[in-house]
């Protein structure tokens, strides 16, 4: 059953489960970049995050706004006891798109090959590009429903799981791009089918009684609150993965790899201290809104920022004192040099995390058109940063343009937030 309770003691009890799973999760991902980038050379590495990237793009897509429109729509329908009926037009919409792009990356690989990558890469992006939706799709469900433990258990053995098929895979048949993208498909594809067969009750499913066609009102309201979205996951992926295929233009695939193990280093911490928070706080502040419940909400969204500027401004002051000492423990040597980037991307990684805090009040309000605009500026902002700052300073130039975007982003997110709560759109039940 969806937990509706605003209870302290509950939201205590989630917070934990919430910061078990981002802490497993997080050591299980440091220890897979140590790991990865001790069998896999820099330059293969850089290739990973780039098919990676178009993944996450197709992904952003086809799928994430649907996803984020399950999450928001969910404690509505729970309230009135229709999660299944959303599970139900959600998943009708979602195959047809992510079946579309699986078959054409599988089309796509036949002539576009990026050098002397085999196709097995493409069979393998396609099969990763499947279960990475169905998972996200699980997990989002299981995140409004406020079922922390079992996002926790889940998020942990995946971050523990995938870099070691990754790895296994690696010494099996060869250090490619290939060997890797099939780990990962293993891993996610291996969790999705425990969670199917084993007896743990699916979000949205065993209700017989409710109708089995699409609800007309239903996928018209989904269609709307997601539309905005669509060409906001375009530019929220060239705000944060743009600069991988910059560096690879301009510096080249080797640098790509030393900058995307240092982000991945560096990120990894920040993301996960906010996921803890916001993970616990935001599903009740919607819950809060949607049930016009606005000083709760009002008292979650100040908890949250107060707790999230203080950890994470805490974490970045620890990172320029410790960066060498976190490089040679986390990084292989011939990853190191990613130290001189690790200040800039925490820095910018804090501010990236708390704009997400000012964006999570758009989405409860359903200003997604909003987002759009911040997304929008924060993409601009990165593209030319990242060039002129890269063409400056080389590498280093990467890191230092990350906190001139995501200030710019929460900047101008702050702005969106007051107008959203001074005029706020009426919420549709």
């Amino acid at each position: 059953m969806t937990n509706l309770s605003f209870a302290p003691k509950v939201i205590f009890r989630e917070g934990a489960w919430s910061a078990f799973g981002k802490i497993t999760t997080a050591l299980g991902a440091l220890i897979g970049v140590r790991l990865l980038t001790e069998f896999v050379p820099k330059e293969v590495y850089g290739k990973i995050s780039l098919l990676i990237g178009i993944v996450t793009l197709g992904s952003n897509l086809f799928a994430s706004p649907l996803i984020s429109a399950a999450q928001r729509f969910h404690p509505e329908m729970a309230l009135s006891g229709n999660v299944q009926q959303l599970r139900r037009t959600i998943v009708g919409i979602l195959k047809w798109a992510v079946g579309a792009l699986a078959g054409l990356i599988l089309l796509g690989g036949l002539f576009v090959r990026f050098g002397t990558m085999s196709y097995l890469v493409f069979v393998a992006l396609a099969g990763f590009l499947v279960v990475l939706v169905c998972r996200n799709l699980e997990v989002g469900f299981l995140t409004a429903a406020r079922r922390q433990k079992e996002v926790a258990l889940w998020s942990s053995s995946e971050a523990w799981l995938k870099p070691a098929f990754a790895v296994l895979l690696v010494i099996l048949l060869g250090d490619s791009p290939q060997s890797v993208l099939l780990g990962y498909f293993a891993a996610i594809g291996g969790i999705l089918l425990c969670f199917h067969l084993l007896p743990v009750r699916v979000e949205g499913r065993g209700n017989p009684k409710v109708p089995s066609e699409m609800d007309t009102e239903l996928t018209a309201k989904i269609r709307r609150y997601a539309m905005p979205l669509v060409p906001l996951a375009l530019v929220a992926w060239v705000s944060s993965l743009s600069d991988r295929y910059i560096i690879s233009g301009t510096l080249g695939v080797g640098q790509v790899g030393i900058y995307a193990a240092g982000y991945g280093l560096m990120s990894m911490p920040f993301l996960m201290a906010g996921g803890i928070i916001g993970q616990t706080l935001r599903p009740p502040y919607y819950q809060a809104v949607s049930a016009g419940n606005i000083t709760l909400a009002e008292k979650l969204l100040r908890i949250q920022l107060a707790i999230t500027a203080l950890i994470c401004g805490a974490g970045v002051v620890a990172v320029f004192f410790l960066r060498n000492v976190l490089a040679a423990l986390l990084l292989a040597k011939e990853y190191r040099s990613a130290v001189s980037l690790m200040t800039y991307i925490a820095a910018g990684i804090t501010l990236q995390v708390i704009s997400q805090i000012f964006e999570g009040i758009l989405i409860a309000y359903k200003r997604t058109g909003f987002l759009l605009i911040i997304h929008s500026f924060g993409a601009v902002v990165c593209v030319l940063s990242v060039y002129f700052l890269i063409r400056r300073f080389n590498l280093i130039g990467a890191a230092m343009a990350c906190p001139v975007y995501y200030l710019s982003m929460l900047m101008l997110s702050m702005v969106m937030a007051k107008i959203a709560l001074k005029k706020p759109k009426t919420i549709t039940k």
